[in-house]
């Protein structure tokens, strides 16, 4: 992520895109904001924060209150060079595997990658590649999925040996 600190939800401006950091409140708490999207490097857009605090987590409205916002730390979405160890999903050969590090896209197209389980930190195994070299069938979290290069190439992962 950025190097900046983190801050509260209910700190940050409306409209900008954030990544959840942590969440610092009590075991059950946090399952249960966990359970409404708020999990580590979860897109956040916070919308509104008029006495309750309206915010997009995934295609999901949520609304939290003030107390809670305070409990869900965020950092804004950076878009650092790739470090020399990264590459985009894209350049996997069939058979390599590598580990979701960060996305170069932002917005939307994070959003629905996530949705299909393509998260921070998952182990992704590129299986095949269609004759014409679109789709990309993938394997995460035990199952397959297929994925266009031009999704595949806002996917920033690090190979594993």
């Amino acid at each position: 992520m950025s190097g900046e600190a983190s801050q509260a939800l209910s700190r940050v401006p409306c409209g900008a895109v954030f990544y959840v950091d942590r969440i610092h409140a009590d075991p059950g708490l946090t399952k249960r904001l966990e359970e409404m999207g708020f999990v580590r490097q979860a897109a956040v857009v916070k919308s509104t924060d008029r006495g309750t605090i309206i915010c997009r987590v995934g295609h999901t409205d949520v609304v939290v209150s003030e107390a809670l916002a305070d409990q869900i730390f965020v950092q804004p979405v950076a878009m650092p060079m790739p470090v020399s160890s990264e590459i985009t999903l894209d350049k996997l050969k069939p058979g390599q595997k590598g580990r979701i590090v960060r996305f170069s896209a932002e917005g939307e197209d994070v959003l629905v990658l996530q949705e299909m389980g393509l998260t921070p930190h998952e182990t992704v195994e590129l299986v095949r590649i269609a004759p014409l070299g679109d789709p990309m069938e993938l394997r995460i979290r035990g199952y397959e999925l297929s994925l266009r290069r031009q999704q595949a190439r806002q996917i920033l992962v690090e190979p594993i040996a």
